[in-house]
């Protein structure tokens, strides 16, 4: 079995979300929140249960304000050819400083 497939208690998956075990209690008595198991008289989580309700927790606002859930953002910096330094305004030869040359 994977680490990944491993199970949590409560308070491991509480400290895997950042979140109080009692917000937890307080998420399954809604039926809000990760899935959860009753094994042998005790609440369990499993890890990869877990990363994906965070993944379908991701909200992308659109510019019209429109909200789409569980779509993945696209991270600018882990982009192929990503620019390090945005492009020079004014003229200016060096990126690091603001005055017209590097010196």
């Amino acid at each position: 079995m994977e680490d990944r497939d491993e199970w949590l208690t409560p308070a491991e998956a509480g400290v895997l979300l950042k979140r109080n075990v009692r917000t937890l209690a307080n998420w399954r008595s809604r039926q809000e929140g990760p899935p959860h198991y009753k094994r042998m008289a005790r609440i369990e989580y499993r890890r990869t249960d877990i990363e994906e309700w965070l993944r379908e927790q991701r909200v992308l606002v659109e510019r019209d304000g429109e909200e789409k859930r569980g779509v993945e953002q696209e991270d600018p910096s882990r982009r192929r050819g990503a620019p390090l330094v945005p492009p020079i305004l004014g003229g200016s030869r060096c990126p690091w400083t603001f005055s017209s040359g590097c010196g």
